[in-house]
């Protein structure tokens, strides 16, 4: 047996992973704090997770575009404090 072991993305690569993790044609919100998301230590499938765990928040509630407010929601629901 063989454990791989994936070293968790830099601040610099989960800020790129954060503003990548949303498809092109989703509307995001100037409130989106970048620079707070980036500081939570999260591998890439956890911020993919997170943000379309988002998406679906912004959905359910009928918002034109996806907020803070529904990033941190997501966070909540992950169990993430942000």
């Amino acid at each position: 047996q063989q454990t791989l072991h994936f070293p968790l993305p830099d601040r610099t690569a989960r800020l790129q992973l954060w503003q990548q993790a949303f498809p092109a044609q989703a509307l995001l919100a100037d409130d989106i704090d970048w620079d707070a998301l980036a500081q939570i230590s999260l591998s890439a499938g956890e911020i993919h997770a997170i943000a379309r765990e988002a998406a679906i928040y912004a959905a359910a509630s009928n918002s034109v575009s996806i907020a803070m407010a529904d990033l941190r929601q997501a966070c909540r629901f992950k169990g993430i404090k942000l």
